[in-house]
């Protein structure tokens, strides 16, 4: 058995493991140490999510139904530690691993999707180079601006796991999205609006009245514009 990390249980705070059946199209796939979940209903752009921290496969089923039913396939994939996986150590490597692995077995074109700590996430494979266009749902820029911000940097020093978006983002290329709620409490408005400022090709887009846990319409909303809306126009979406 594992011994879980304190701190580490603190920064990821899994839900606990429910056991689940997912509903066709969406099924379960498993690899050694990883699994997603993954509603393949033939479109030509897949899109693949990272979840934020307190969720996991199981709470991602009514997003996963939601893009599946408007005709794009979508795959959600599971952190070391959550769900299907618990009992597994969660560190930021391992979260990135498990990342490129569902990458890999994701046949055809991608666009990459991530909501909360899974912005982090999807901000490294974007700057791997996998993608076409990417959605950042409610980021933050990076652990350390995040932990300043908190008022927490005098925990710092015991933070191992660490994001930095931020420097990632001028590397990046593709086409981008981020929205943020203006009444999130979890993580900062400035965030996103610095986040979008530092992407090569991004827009902005600010969903008033909305807070962190809010999302799920307006991240399926705007994946399915980003799988497939052919031309620029897959960002011009109207205010919530």
């Amino acid at each position: 058995m594992v011994r879980l990390d304190p701190v580490r249980r603190l920064v990821f705070p899994a839900p606990a493991p429910v056991a689940f059946e997912p509903a066709a199209p969406a099924r379960l796939v498993h690899w050694a140490g990883g699994a997603m979940l993954h509603a393949d209903v033939g479109s030509e752009l897949t899109v693949l999510h990272f979840h934020g921290n307190g969720d996991d496969l199981r709470s991602c089923q009514p997003l996963v139904a939601s893009v599946a039913g408007q005709g794009v396939s979508m795959a959600v994939v599971e952190y070391p530690g959550y769900g299907v996986l618990s009992g597994q150590q969660t560190t930021a490597p391992g979260l990135l691993a498990a990342a490129r692995a569902a990458a890999a077995r994701i046949p055809g074109r991608v666009v990459l999707s991530g909501f909360s700590l899974g912005t982090a996430v999807a901000t490294v494979l974007a700057a791997d180079g996998v993608g076409e266009r990417l959605v950042l749902t409610a980021p933050f820029t990076s652990s350390r601006e995040l932990v300043r911000d908190k008022w927490l940097q005098a925990f710092w020093p015991v933070f191992r796991d660490r994001f930095d978006s931020a420097s990632l983002a001028p590397s990046i290329s593709i086409p981008a999205l981020v929205q943020q709620g203006d009444r999130d409490r979890v993580l900062p408005f400035s965030h996103g609006q610095r986040l979008a400022g530092l992407l090569q090709d991004a827009v902005f887009r600010p969903l008033p009245g909305r807070g962190h846990g809010d999302l799920d319409p307006l991240i399926a909303d705007a994946v399915v514009r980003a799988a497939t809306v052919p031309d620029e126009s897959w960002r011009e979406i109207p205010a919530p």
